[in-house]
């Protein structure tokens, strides 16, 4: 049985990709075909190089990929960049509620049911049953590999492909008709090969960091008084704490957090980033925000990213939220309740949601983000065997 990942909350995030992607398969979210190799070294700089964090996987591609279900009672609305595509892609079967809107594509790969509206402005392509009931608008194609079973008004823009050409749908209208087109493969990189090991990253760390250097201890002790620290450009690693909640972390240059614990809570405005900071947090276990949490940068979201832990992680979250960065949590189970926005993109292993959720998708960039210097000169740490900085 799974572990739910709860995340309740009032909660807008801004995400942006930070590196460009190959386009996949038309009228398919441009992570298909995408596979990302699993090497942690992918991602960050080793352990204390203090390097620059380079430019995100092609994961975050699309505004929302799930790996397995994606299920609603509530809406998901996404918003697209100025002449780009806030697109959605799963790689099992989607239930969708009304009032649903989709500024890109849409692939429930698997199989989709609506209950209510649900609008795509481009392409809808299923390799399954469509059934459900309501208003159904897609402008681009519409392409079903198996039944189209759906009660109320159809409108497609593009060509209505399906599969079994003979059936009949009634109130469909379609501005033509064209052969069935299997895509090429489920739209999102989780093929367990593709997935980065984010249990080794924290591993990595706890074998080589700067908390020495900076007078920090790896068991937390300094995150749980009522003050402030600031970390400048370097890795951090501590391990035990189950709670950021009265002291605040201030992020000056470019870091890595690592959090070695089953749950890790973070409270109200515990973690700010100075300009032109950034960060990238992993988490090994269940992530946990308490109250107004905002994370992130909001003039520049690519500079957070987070990443949640290994199989049967969560990540839970109640009150008004707010991220602006990278979410990617591939073997989490993560649900979103209340009003929940989110700017940017999430790669989850699974998505549920009650209430609205709301994801502005900033587009791809073919840079990294900038790593200013750090407030103080980095310390020099020893040789490890962490993850090597990759050739951009």
């Amino acid at each position: 049985m799974r572990s739910p990942v709860a995340i309740a909350a009032l909660f807008p995030i801004t995400l942006m990709a930070a590196c460009s992607s190959s386009p996949g398969t038309p009228g398919i979210p441009s992570s298909t075909s995408q596979g990302q190799s699993g090497s942690f070294g992918a991602l960050v700089g080793g352990p204390g190089s203090g390097s620059c964090v380079p430019g995100a996987p092609g994961t975050f591609a699309d505004a929302v990929c799930v790996c397995r279900g994606l299920a609603m009672a509530g809406a998901l609305r996404t918003h697209a960049p100025a002449g780009g595509s806030a697109s959605v892609g799963v790689d099992e079967a989607a239930r969708m509620a009304t009032g649903t809107s989709i500024e890109g594509a849409f692939v429930p790969y698997a199989s989709l049911d609506v209950a209510g509206g649900l609008d795509v402005r481009d392409a809808l392509t299923t390799t399954g049953t469509l059934d459900g009931a309501g208003e159904l608008n897609v402008g681009g194609d519409l392409s079903v590999g198996a039944q189209l079973l759906f009660a109320g008004g159809l409108q497609v823009g593009g060509a209505l492909r399906l599969a079994s050409p003979g059936v009949t749908v009634p109130g469909a209208s379609s501005s033509a008709t064209a052969p069935y087109v299997a895509p090429g493969g489920p739209p999102c990189a989780c093929d367990p090969s593709s997935l980065l090991p984010i249990a080794q990253g924290v591993a990595a760390a706890k074998a080589n960091n700067d908390d020495a250097a900076h007078g920090l201890s790896p068991d937390g002790a300094d995150l749980l008084g009522s003050g402030t620290i600031t970390l400048t450009t370097g890795t951090y690693y501590f391990e035990g704490i189950d709670r950021v909640g009265a002291g605040k972390i201030v992020i000056d240059g470019a870091v890595a957090l690592y959090f070695d614990a089953s749950t890790i809570t973070v409270g109200v405005d515990r973690i700010k980033l100075n300009p032109g900071a950034s960060l990238d947090m992993y988490v090994s276990g269940l992530l946990a925000t308490a109250g107004s949490v905002v994370l992130g940068d909001p003039s520049n979201p690519q500079a957070f990213r987070l990443f949640v832990g290994g199989a049967g992680s969560m990540m839970v979250t109640a009150g008004t939220q707010t991220y602006y960065g990278l979410v990617y949590a591939p073997q989490a189970d993560v649900v979103f309740a209340g009003v929940t926005r989110v700017d940017g993109s999430v790669f989850a292993k699974s998505l549920t949601w009650a209430g609205i959720l709301d994801v502005t998708y900033g587009g791809t960039s073919s840079s990294s983000p900038s790593c200013p210097p750090p407030s103080s000169p980095p310390p020099s740490a020893p040789p490890g065997n962490g993850p090597s900085q990759p050739t951009q």
